[in-house]
């Protein structure tokens, strides 16, 4: 028997948040550019905030910096897009810098770029309350348990929780509402899926779920969510079968899903999925350099995605990484990551650099962790290790600037039971320290940044006894 998350692909904020804007956005365009009398292209910069405290009146001062440009400061009172006044010259570079509001803690991804040939709407603001630094159970249980499962967060605020663990063939899916603290289902889903699957929003406002579903010779099995409908309709199957894959949404509104083959191993097969009224299509964009399931894929602020982790067999050698282009649709050679293991979990931070921290090697959990320059494209080992080295841990880039790892195991005895150790990660120090215990043990949750600046953790392997739970807690 499988171990029990061992195929779990973890919720990554990145992509989830990035995907949520993105859809906000869809129907701002991306802009066309203005034209100056010399003939030079600009463009407008700007994004979304979240999390902001507007019943208290909270504002929040926005300030970019383009080169040879005096710097622009945009006072922000409310949650929702934001525009700067000072269109950018196309190819220039610019960098968004933050005052944080009294009482709250705000930081931003996708900051930091160059004007390519369209407006720059992808500037993401998170904000929350001050850390409390502790996690609270929620009142409300989940109707149906689960042990893994995929997670994503809605343009309406509400999370859609499907399960993705050992008791998967579940046909109907749930939401949570933070605003109520209350679960509902879905709609039923057209056929159920095994574990190993994933869930990503689209710029439409639908969710692409694409995995396993019984056959693990022929196409991928797709389906689309709406949630102004709350209805589930089947969608055209990928090419190739995936399983344990990623799905990445990319910053032109098409989705990379790659590696992941049948029987949950890795493959190299990638396929760019295009949306459409019509339920999308599928094109191939070739193959991958390494066979990779189980993996993670970043997008970076220069809008390439770093593809890290691999299901080959654990060697005494360091994992390698790839990029893959948008444009010229293409996967580079490999970097070399600086510590072996397998199953570690990559996090962007908030100046553009990823942490990747958690995971195992052949003799079990490791504390070490690495960060990966995307300026360089190069990886360094952090001089700080985590508190604890376990596997199976969630890691949540919060409004602090700072990396929640929360949960997972030591695989004690080979059981892969969940401990309630959370530890926070600073950037700027490179530093681990302990923060508040989980309430429950979890190992292979699914943690989703909400947004009111909280994390919700549903789902995970507690012990032996509790292969899923319904309980579900915040951390703040």
């Amino acid at each position: 028997m499988q171990k029990p998350n061992s195929f779990h692909p973890k919720s990554r904020f990145n992509i989830g948040l990035f995907a949520l804007i993105t859809s906000l956005l869809a129907g701002c365009g991306g802009g066309t550019g203005d034209t100056t009398g010399s003939g030079a292209a600009t463009y407008k910069v700007g994004g979304f905030i979240i999390g902001l405290d507007t019943p208290n009146a909270k504002t929040i001062d926005l300030q970019l910096t383009v080169p040879s440009t005096p710097a622009e400061v945009l006072t922000v009172n409310a949650n929702g897009t934001f525009t700067f006044v000072n269109k950018v010259n196309n190819g220039a570079s610019y960098q968004l810098s933050i005052t944080q509001p009294t009482g709250q803690n705000c930081t931003f991804t996708y900051g930091a770029g160059s004007v390519i040939n369209a407006d720059v709407t992808n500037m993401n603001v998170i904000c929350g309350p001050a850390a409390v630094g502790s996690f609270v159970a929620n009142t409300a249980l989940m109707p149906t348990p689960v042990n893994a499962n995929a997670t994503t967060l809605l343009p309406n605020g509400k999370v859609l929780v499907i399960d993705n663990g050992m008791t998967a063939q579940n046909t109907t899916p749930q939401l949570y509402d933070p605003a109520t603290d209350t679960w509902s289902a879905t709609g039923t889903m057209p056929f159920a899926f095994d574990m190993g699957l994933t869930s990503t929003l689209l710029p439409n406002g639908k969710v692409l779920v694409v995995g396993p579903s019984g056959n693990s010779n022929g196409p991928g099995p797709a389906q689309l969510y709406d949630y102004v409908t709350n209805t589930w309709v089947a969608a055209p199957s990928s090419p190739t079968f995936h399983n344990r894959h990623t799905a990445t949404l990319l910053p032109d509104g098409t989705v990379l899903v790659a590696g992941g083959g049948s029987g949950g191993l890795g493959s190299v097969d990638a396929e760019i999925y295009t949306p459409s009224n019509t339920g999308g299509s599928w094109a191939s964009v070739g193959s991958m350099i390494k066979i990779r399931g189980g993996h993670n894929a970043t997008v970076l602020q220069n809008g390439m995605v770093l593809m890290t982790g691999e299901t080959t067999t654990l060697t005494n050698n360091p994992e390698q990484s790839e990029l893959y282009n948008p444009v010229s649709k293409t996967f580079n050679v490999p970097q070399s990551t600086g510590i072996i293991r397998s199953g570690a979990r990559a996090t962007m931070l908030s100046d553009g650099r990823v942490l990747l921290a958690g995971g195992q090697d052949m003799t079990g959990p490791v504390a070490g962790v690495e960060i990966y320059n995307p300026t360089t494209n190069s990886w360094t080992i952090s001089g700080g290790t985590r508190t604890t080295a376990l596997s199976g841990s969630t890691f949540t880039l919060l409004p602090s600037g700072k990396v929640l790892a929360a949960g997972g195991t030591q695989g004690a005895g080979g059981c892969m039971c969940g401990l309630n150790t959370a530890e926070l990660f600073d950037p700027v120090t490179g530093t681990w320290t302990a923060t508040g215990n989980m309430v429950v043990g979890r190992s292979g949750a699914a943690a989703t940044l909400l947004p009111n600046g909280k994390v919700l953790f549903t789902g995970g392997y507690q012990d032996s006894n509790a292969w899923t739970t319904a309980n579900t807690e915040l951390y703040w």
